[in-house]
């Protein structure tokens, strides 16, 4: 996969977004993960627009690693010395950019949920409408058992 070259854009802002210029640093690296000082020198290094406005992009570019499915943070080891967890991109997510090109990307990935939560969205809920509509016994027979008994035999010793 070509690499965008620091010419290309001079101090213009490339037409990467930041999901892209992740990747980017992180496919570049050995590892295929790296530290979020390292993203954030990759970036400034090879697209000069970024050195300016540090605070601003690298604000946004921590809200795109910790709010999109497609990046995995991975604890530090003990073995490798330093700040801050590693990031790299989540197996699925290999394939999220069209043809290898950085500019397009198919669709925003989304981890898929879990069967159990699958399991809870088809079932409603216990005293939801529509569990109380999908109740095929007759009404006559339907007790409501989560309502106190009002009409049982109460006792106000203090009222005498």
């Amino acid at each position: 996969m070509p690499r965008p070259c620091r010419e290309s854009y001079g101090d213009q802002k490339p037409p990467y977004s930041y999901i892209s210029l992740t990747a980017m640093a992180i496919w570049s690296s050995p590892d295929k993960m790296l530290p979020l000082a390292d993203i954030y020198r990759f970036i400034s290094d090879r697209f000069p627009y970024y050195r300016r406005n540090t605070q601003r992009w690298q604000n946004s570019l921590r809200h795109n690693l910790s709010f999109n499915d497609c990046f995995v943070k991975i604890p530090r080891r003990p073995d490798r010395p330093g700040k801050g967890a590693y990031w790299t991109l989540h197996p699925a997510a290999l394939d999220m950019f069209e043809n290898g090109s950085f500019l397009r990307r198919r669709k925003r990935f989304k981890l898929p949920k879990p069967e159990e939560d699958k399991e809870k969205r088809k079932r409603p809920a216990p005293f939801s409408i529509e569990s109380i509509m999908s109740d095929s016994r007759p009404a006559a027979s339907k007790q409501l058992h989560y309502l106190p008994n009002l009409y049982g035999p109460f006792r106000f010793d203090s009222c005498k």
